[in-house]
């Protein structure tokens, strides 16, 4: 074991004394509120005092990298792997959902959904007839306030 190692060690145990000890005498006096204020700071200023103590960690060495050989100077006349064959065409945008023509009167349109509860927005519901607006998330008639029909 590295001489680094041990220090790592002993700092471990100091800290766990520290908080063995501070915690049995929170136990014992039942001051817990400022008691483990005052053991959190105990705990910070020996954990200072330890890491400007202990040494410097060795470096660890550099690895060596030993150059690839050099490919053959072939013109291959297809693709040899799957990453050099050819692009895939981007996939064609969705296409916008249909904007209902149907378009009822919005001042009989309630603020809230009475089904689900969810704000309503007169951009945001859905005219089944003119007299059917449909709430855009349950789908319920924002009129009546019956489920939507199956």
């Amino acid at each position: 074991m590295s001489d680094w190692n041990k220090h790592a060690d002993s700092s471990q145990n100091i800290q766990a004394a520290i908080w063995l000890i501070g915690l049995g005498i929170l136990w014992l006096t039942g001051q817990w509120w400022p008691g483990i204020l005052i053991l959190i700071g105990l705990s910070m200023v020996a954990k200072s005092f330890v890491r400007s103590a202990e040494p410097e960690a060795p470096a660890a060495p550099e690895p060596t990298l030993d150059p690839a050989p050099a490919p053959a100077a072939e013109t291959p006349s297809q693709p040899e792997s799957r990453f050099e064959a050819e692009p895939i065409p981007p996939e064609a945008a969705p296409a916008p959902a249909p904007v209902s023509s149907v378009q009822g009167d919005i001042r009989r349109l309630p603020n809230r959904c009475p089904m689900c509860g969810a704000p309503v927005q007169p951009a945001d519901v859905v005219w089944r007839s003119v007299n059917d607006p449909a709430c855009a998330f349950c789908s319920a008639n924002l009129i009546t306030g019956q489920p939507a029909p199956l």
